[in-house]
């Protein structure tokens, strides 16, 4: 019976080593990402606090042996990245794996031991070069910060891999990654090469169509002067052999000087729970514009990544107009007297596109090309008068204060508008655009109806407001004024679907002008308000989407939703309606909160290429970035919205409902649930091109993959984008 048990024992030992084998067959042989089978328990408390002692250990020198034992207890295999940044130079990031976690910090701080140095020698070389070719010029005072004390850094940002899925046959010129702002992708340890997800997104080494993109891998490489490392990898990039990766989820820290957070997809978990101020948030990014206009009025990109609204790399008029606009309000609300001179500086300089009329009427109009698909060659752009632009062009230079200052600016305003009413038509409604010089209409359309109806409120707009400052034509403006209301009030009344509204807060701010308003547009506004918090996610995919809207996970878009009702909000305040006021104010709890992840503060902006040049700006998404100056005015303009409302709530704190708060809380309790999201079908093979990347990481219409705790699998759709 003994020797029975033996040979039943010594069976399975021996069946279970062949599964294991036939099961996987490319498991390395030395610790590595595939190693990690167990996800280490460890609350964000405790992960906050190892961070903050980890980073203060090596700020003062301590030894690996005297680090280690402020690990947490970890008997499992275990990889962990180590960042260390400045804000300033890019940060430089070291990895190490190990059977325990003990074993795994012990590599990766012995590897900083070695490859610290060796930083500094490269930066010293490649900045003593820098400063010799400039000669006599001028060079910043952070190059010379930086050779005196090379290895400096102030911000450690920690990763902790919880989770690892072996993928086999990956191409690298073939293979697609989804999801690739929530994972990490490893190759073989032999190849030595791992990314996290901050580095795949801050530094762009995936292609848009999300493949990997092998010359800003190489160059990312290269930046460590390591050729063997460099040449190893055009050696892989060039070679058509498919081999082994795996895709990792970790949970990340960030310990800076005043604070540790805990990051998911590269951001601080759980903001807007209240701690965040509307007002010094806008302020901040205005500060930031104001650094970047020049003096034609424009303003200059920031960066490489940022995205200019024309494919020439130019503003279109109405961006530089809503950017006035931005600048007036943030001067009108704190004070400063540089926000309302740089509202002033970019009206006059949309003024150079203006036009006269040369027939027997006096009046103006802003001129600006069309917009070309990227690449036309066939045709030249035309010329158009646009009546969107020309509008804002008149809302801008009516909130820079220019008219009232100088009668030159007023008499401009004036011819301006004396064009927006030749424009309006007997049921109220406006020819959208012209072509000049003949002053015809086009033979396409350019407009959607939703563009239409933002067109005639800001039209409204621009002729109520020229109104109250020409007291001889006064009576006249407002009949126009009134004629467009009308019509924009019976095409909201017309409307019975709520979620086929138009979403545009500049019609808010016309239904929200009068002071004793009319039963109707209580009415109206109210139905406005409530489409903009209608179909928010408050149980979402990911912990981050809480808040979305409509399915469309961009924060400028949340920022338009959160516009529209902070302004009927702030209009029901006015006429002491303050329950409705304040219960409008709590729907845009959950939006808000969806928004608040657009800020670029510290610990989003490290892992780009210089932090320090994103700070206080904001992002569209979470899948990467996307910088745009719609993006800019649009959050700056809805903040102040809500910043007005959170003063009518004297001292208060945003409204919420407690169902909202609960569902917030719930939805962040999945970031401690690994594997997350891991799935092979996140890598596929394909030689085509797709659509530009978005929030899903280009999942393919009908591709799904499994999210684990939600218990279910997230599908692909074509994106959409914002009507503005």
């Amino acid at each position: 019976m003994r020797i029975l048990r033996i040979l039943i024992s010594c069976f399975a030992v021996i069946l279970s080593c062949c599964i294991c084998v036939a099961f996987d067959p490319g498991m390395p042989t030395v610790p590595w990402f595939d190693f990690v089978k167990q996800p280490l328990h460890l609350p964000s408390d405790r992960g906050r606090l190892f961070c903050r002692e980890l980073r203060q250990a090596l700020l003062a020198g301590d030894s690996i042996e005297q680090i280690e034992q402020l690990a947490p207890k970890d008997p499992n295999p275990r990889v962990i990245f180590i960042s260390l940044g400045d804000g300033i130079w890019p940060e430089r990031t070291y990895f190490g794996a190990g059977h325990t976690f003990s074993a795994a910090l012990r590599q990766v701080l012995t590897i900083m031991q070695v490859r610290e140095p060796a930083y500094a020698g490269i930066i010293t070389a490649r900045l003593k070069k820098d400063i010799a070719d400039a000669g006599n010029a001028s060079i910043p005072a952070s190059w010379q910060e930086k050779l005196n004390n090379p290895m400096h850094w102030t911000d450690l940002r920690l990763d902790i891999v919880q989770a690892a899925l072996p993928i086999n046959d990956f191409s690298i010129r073939r293979s697609r990654i989804q999801l690739t702002s929530l994972n990490g992708i490893a190759f073989r340890p032999g190849d030595g090469f791992a990314f996290t997800a901050e580095q795949m997104m801050g530094r762009y080494l995936v292609t848009p169509e999300r493949f990997l993109n092998e010359r800003q891998i190489g160059d990312f490489i290269a930046e460590s002067v390591n050729w063997d490392a460099l040449k190893t990898w055009l050696k892989m990039a060039n070679s058509e052999q498919e081999g082994r990766i795996c895709l990792f989820e970790y949970d990340s820290y960030f310990a800076s000087p005043g604070s540790v957070k805990r990051l998911f997809r590269g951001h601080p978990i759980q903001v807007g729970s209240g701690d965040l101020n509307p007002l010094d948030i806008a302020l901040k990014a205005g500060q930031r514009l104001l650094e970047n206009l020049q003096e034609d009025g424009t303003l200059k990109a920031f960066f490489p990544e940022w995205q200019s609204s024309r494919h020439d790399g130019r503003e279109f008029l109405s961006c530089q107009a809503e950017l006035a606009i931005a600048f007036a309000r943030l001067g009108k609300a704190s004070g400063e007297k540089s926000f309302t001179l740089a509202s002033q500086k970019v009206a006059k300089g949309l003024l150079k596109s203006i036009q006269q009329n040369k027939g027997s009427k006096a009046f103006r109009y802003v001129v600006e090309d069309e917009e070309m698909p990227a690449g036309e060659k066939l045709q030249d752009p035309r010329l158009l008068v646009n009546l969107h632009t020309n509008a804002l062009v008149c809302l801008a230079l009516f909130e820079s204060g220019l008219p009232a200052e100088n009668d030159e600016y007023r008499l401009i305003v004036r011819d301006l508008v004396s064009y927006l009413t030749r424009q309006q038509q007997r049921d109220g409604t406006f020819v959208p655009v012209l072509v000049y010089p003949d002053m015809q209409r086009p033979l396409e359309e350019f407009f959607s109806d939703e563009a239409k109806v933002e067109t005639a409120a800001l039209a409204a707009l621009a002729i109520a407001g020229y109104a109250g400052i020409d007291k001889e034509n006064e009576a006249v403006l407002l009949q126009r004024h009134e004629l467009a209301l009308r019509y924009l009030l019976s095409k909201l009344k017309a409307e019975k679907n709520l979620r086929a509204l138009p979403l545009s807060p500049w019609l808010a701010e016309l239904l929200c002008r009068k002071n004793k308003p009319d039963p109707e547009y209580v009415m109206q506004s109210g139905r406005l308000a409530i489409a903009a918090a209608l179909d928010v996610d408050r149980t979402p995919t990911f912990p981050d989407w809480f808040g979305v809207a409509r399915n469309l996970p961009s924060m400028t878009a949340a920022a338009e939703h959160t516009w529209i009702l902070a302004t009927v909000s702030n209009w029901l305040f006015q006429q002491d309606e303050k329950k409705p006021a304040s219960d409008f104010l709590s729907d845009a709890w959950p939006l808000w909160v969806f928004q608040q992840q657009a800020v670029m503060e510290e610990s989003a902006a490290s892992p780009l290429p210089r932090p320090n040049l994103y700070y206080h700006l904001f992002r569209d998404h979470l899948e990467d970035f996307g910088f745009d100056l719609n993006g800019q005015t649009t959050q700056i303009l809805s903040m102040l919205a809500i910043a007005q409302c959170l003063k009518n709530l004297e001292g208060q704190t945003f409204p919420k409902q407690p169902a909202d708060l609960e569902s917030w809380r719930k939805a962040w309790q999945m970031i401690d649930q690994h594997p997350f999201c891991l799935d092979p079908a996140l890598v596929r093979k394909s030689s085509e091109s797709s659509s530009s990347r978005h929030s899903l990481g280009n999942l393919e219409r009908g591709q799904s993959v499994t999210v684990k705790t939600k218990g279910g699998r997230i599908v692909g759709a074509a994106p959409t984008v914002s009507g503005r």
